[in-house]
């Protein structure tokens, strides 16, 4: 019940851009995440409101940011994009029941889109959305 009316409001991202950052925040993180990736966050655009929202999720906190200014959207997305490869992602109706391991980056964003993966790191959620149907963003 919840999920269609949530449905009815109409104001979910259509394409969500997901930030793999390749500089950690910590050495301990950096080491834990090994591979090229280091942290992965999500933007996405509601055009019918004008707002951009960032969600991303640490081992502090979780943190979800509603900008309605564009150019201080850009700005925010400029910093992250620094150090960052972007993948555009329509979000995936998960119609069955997928078991996700764990609330770090990887699988709260691979939850949010909709990816169906079991990466644990942020190099498997690259390459799984990218087999999924995300495209680079230049």
């Amino acid at each position: 019940m919840a999920d269609r009316a949530f449905e009815s409001l109409g104001v979910e991202p259509a394409t969500w851009f997901v930030f793999f950052e390749t500089r950690a925040r910590s050495r301990w993180l950096s080491w834990l995440a090994l591979g090229r990736f280091k942290h992965v966050s999500a933007a996405g655009w509601i055009p019918e409101s004008g707002h951009w929202v960032f969600y991303d999720v640490s081992l502090r906190r979780s943190r979800i940011a509603v900008i309605t200014d564009g150019a201080l959207a850009w700005e925010h997305m400029s910093r992250i994009r620094d150090h960052a490869v972007t993948v555009a992602f329509s979000p995936r109706d998960g119609r069955r029941f997928w078991f996700r391991v764990g609330f770090w980056c990887v699988p709260a964003i691979a939850h949010l889109v909709g990816c169906r993966t079991q990466a644990l790191r942020p190099d498997g959620l690259y390459r799984a959305l990218l087999r999924q149907g995300g495209a680079l963003v230049d």
